[in-house]
């Protein structure tokens, strides 16, 4: 269950969280379920966060964060996760369906079961998918159809 104190500093703005972060380094962030709907969470840090079916839809996560993150069952849909880093996240299950992805790292991460709509850059100029995003390294359980051109040589 979210912890109502956490979620409440998180609410307080990002410049406060990554204050308070800095200073708890070693708390662990539990915010499964929360609904952060239209957000705008850019640059915040959110690793290693339970984030297990939160509500993130419409969110504005760049360059965020989210290293180690579980988001499992979490609706990131329509979501703006630009630059965002998803090293060694969990996405199982997530709904990233019209999420903008573009230079978002997805590394070591697990991708499996994901709702995955894009639309071209030529069908809506606004929304770029995955083409753009850069992925290095092996990606864990992957169960969709990935491009060629996405997966990187680990060198």
């Amino acid at each position: 269950m979210v912890d109502q104190n956490q979620l409440r500093i998180l609410r307080n703005g990002v410049e406060t969280w990554n204050a308070w972060r800095r200073q708890a380094e070693d708390v662990r962030v539990d915010l499964r379920g929360a609904d952060f709907h239209e957000a705008d969470l850019i640059g915040v840090d959110l690793h290693g966060a339970d984030l297990k079916t939160a509500v993130l839809c419409d969110v504005t996560l760049r360059e965020a964060s989210l290293i180690g993150a579980n988001l499992s069952g979490a609706d990131l849909s329509m979501g703006d996760l630009r630059g965002a880093d998803l090293h060694e996240a969990n996405l199982r299950g997530a709904d990233l369906g019209l999420t903008d992805l573009r230079l978002a790292i997805f590394y070591e991460t697990m991708i499996l079961d994901v709702e995955l709509s894009i639309l071209s850059s030529r069908e809506n100029p606004k929304i770029c998918g995955i083409d753009d995003a850069e992925v290095v390294g092996d990606l864990v359980a992957v169960d969709m159809p990935v491009p060629r051109h996405l997966l990187a040589q680990k060198s």
